[in-house]
Order: C-alpha cells, then structure tokens, then sequence
C-alpha cells in the first residue's frame, strides 16, 4: 500500500483514527470508573479551603515556604 500521501484511499488511516478513538474513549470511561470507586473509599480531593490555606500546613501543620 501506498499510504494516503501517495495515493492510497485513506481506508487504513480512517480505522487508526477509529481504533485510537476507541482506545480514548476506553482510556476515559476506565479511569472515571477507578477513580470513583478510589474516591468512595478515600477522597480523592482536599476541601477548597484546605487548598486555599496551603497543603502542607492543613495535613501536616507546618509551612514550607515563607512569604
């Protein structure tokens, strides 16, 4: 085959485009589903005013950095 650069049809670079779609769309659905299952068991996110105060002083009460 001669590719779609030189002449081919363009069947062979339609089913790879098909195929990573299909492998994008797995990809996300399978993550979705594993962090869910993660976040019923232990949050997956910190509380907004625990990220607005500073991670390290929350979850372990001291400061990295000062300024």
């Amino acid at each position: 085959p001669n590719g779609v650069l030189f002449g081919g049809t363009g069947r062979f670079l339609a089913i790879q485009i098909g195929a990573t779609m299909i492998g994008i769309v797995y990809a996300f659905l399978a993550t979705s589903v594993i962090l869910w299952v993660i976040n019923k068991v232990t949050p997956v996110k910190v509380a907004g005013h625990l990220e607005e105060k500073g991670l390290d002083e929350a979850l372990h009460g001291e400061v990295a950095y000062d300024g």
